[in-house]
């Protein structure tokens, strides 16, 4: 069975390193950051936050939360990943041991936020936060009910025949409740709250509420709030211990890059096919920038639409991952970039063109200025300045095609800025590129979906040895083995 087994092994390795290394990193990279979003939308930032650090990537993986049910990947380049072997992220996190997370956070509502904030000192939703029903709804409450008498009397003064006692004369309590009462029955007003006696007076007064207390029923509410700890101005925390099993969350990643890679296998046929293009106007009318945007955003939502995936593509789901249109983006800036670099390493080029090709593919942001000055030679103190002009230079040149940015279509821009050089040979180096695009990108279509297999398999098979060779230890379950309990 070991001899049997050993071609099997040796066929597994060979496909896995036949797999293109820039392209397991982009997959690894948007597989993690597809993860993330699906635990932030679920809430589970413990877990989001762990996968976002873990391999110490070169970017920001966490996600930018829009809305309570919408994030945004804060990364949108090819280069999280670029120092990090895909295969050994993954199988690092196949063999790491479980460990539990104690998860401490702050609940409660600033002061000065929330309804009725400002209305007083107390907490952010303005209750207050003494016992006695003050505070910014507690006074409301209150003047509501003052309010509310007041205009009882008001028109029970008006609707009434009998004239006022003198001031010095002031009605007892008990008639002006009873005339209050009088009033309320005429205007078709089932009760009222007599403020004075502390009880509901009218038709409903055999229906008053069983509480004791002389609060309206309102009060009940506010009382309500005041004694949730969410609304508190104090600061409060809830703890608790959370288990991260790294096992599991490398299953997770294995789905998600399964269903990735079948996108990828389809979307890929159209960078190969150069059919990414927006739609413009026929008679060469120039759209401002925002219109611009949105076309290239809609030809890369038309190929997501043409190349969804049916629901018997072996991944359960007939729905596309979040990121798929973005995923599109990088890419065909990655076969771009690795075009490009194919090219240069062949050495077909000539010195010329490829000197500015190799510039093409990085920009800085120093302003410097190319031309030396003619005097410069004379004069060393000029001479080492523009030299340590020029190390500053080299120290922030930015990768063109796999930086952050977020705005699609850089792939197309750049080539396009190509073509428009003076010089003919570039003409030709961007026909160069764009052919040597559709090669790796038809490749990489026909060969993702198996040799991510492959690596899969690879993978659960070493975890599975490594397992069977630590062994439980008297009777202790051994490392998580890759299945629901």
């Amino acid at each position: 069975m070991r001899h049997l087994q050993l071609p099997l092994l040796a066929l597994l390795l060979a496909r896995a390193s036949a797999f293109n290394a820039a392209f397991r990193r982009l997959l690894l990279q948007r597989s993690v950051q597809t993860q993330i979003v699906y635990l932030t939308d679920f809430h589970d930032e413990v877990k989001a936050t762990w996968l976002g650090e873990y391999g110490s990537p070169a970017a920001p993986l966490g996600t930018v939360r829009l809305s309570n049910t919408e994030c945004l990947p804060k990364y949108h380049g090819l280069d999280a990943f670029s120092s990090v072997d895909a295969t050994q992220y993954l199988r690092d996190m196949l063999l790491e041991e479980p460990f539990v997370y104690a998860v401490r956070y702050k609940v409660g509502t600033a002061p000065g936020h929330g309804p009725g904030a400002g209305a007083d000192e107390g907490d952010g939703f303005g209750t207050g936060n003494a016992d006695d029903g003050s505070g910014a709804f507690g006074d409301d409450e209150a003047a509501a009910a003052a309010a509310f008498k007041s205009g009882v009397d008001m028109w029970a003064a008006e609707t009434s025949t009998k004239k006022a006692p003198p001031a010095a004369e002031e009605a007892p309590p008990a008639a002006k409740a009873a005339k209050a009462a009088r009033a309320a029955e005429a205007l078709g007003v089932m009760s009222h709250f007599d403020t004075t006696a502390g009880t509901f007076a009218g038709k409903d007064a055999a229906k008053k509420p069983t509480s004791t207390s002389s609060a309206p029923a309102w009060g009940n509410a506010a009382a309500s709030r005041r004694r949730n700890p969410y609304l508190k101005n104090e600061a409060r925390y809830i703890e608790y211990d959370e288990t991260v099993v790294p096992a599991r969350v490398a299953q997770l990643l294995f789905q998600v890059q399964s269903q990735i890679a079948q996108e990828w296998s389809r979307d890929l046929l159209a960078i190969a096919a150069g059919t990414i293009e927006p739609d413009l106007p026929a008679n060469g009318q120039e759209l401002d920038e925002r219109e611009m945007l949105a076309r290239v955003q809609s030809a890369y939502a038309k190929v997501v639409r043409e190349h969804a995936l049916a629901a018997d593509e072996g991944i359960g789901t007939s729905d596309s991952s979040p990121l798929r249109a973005a995923n599109l983006d990088l890419c065909e800036r990655l076969a771009t970039r690795e075009a490009a670099l194919a090219l240069l390493a062949e050495g077909s080029l000539p010195r010329g063109a490829a000197r500015r090709l190799e510039a093409k593919l990085q920009f800085s942001e120093a302003d410097v200025d190319p031309t030396p000055p003619d005097d410069e030679d004379d004069n060393e103190f000029l001479a080492l300045n523009r030299a340590l002009k020029q190390r500053a230079k080299e120290l922030n040149r930015v990768d063109a095609l796999g930086g952050h940015a977020r705005r699609r279509g850089l792939a197309r821009r750049w080539l396009e800025d190509l073509e428009r050089s003076d010089e003919q040979s570039d003409q030709a180096v961007a026909s160069l590129v764009r052919r040597k695009r559709a090669e790796l990108a038809r490749t990489w279509a026909n060969s993702c979906v198996e040799d991510l297999a492959a690596e899969h398999a690879l993978l659960l098979r070493e975890a599975l040895e490594q397992q069977l060779r630590s062994g439980p230890a008297d009777g202790a379950p051994g490392p998580y083995d890759g299945r629901e309990s």
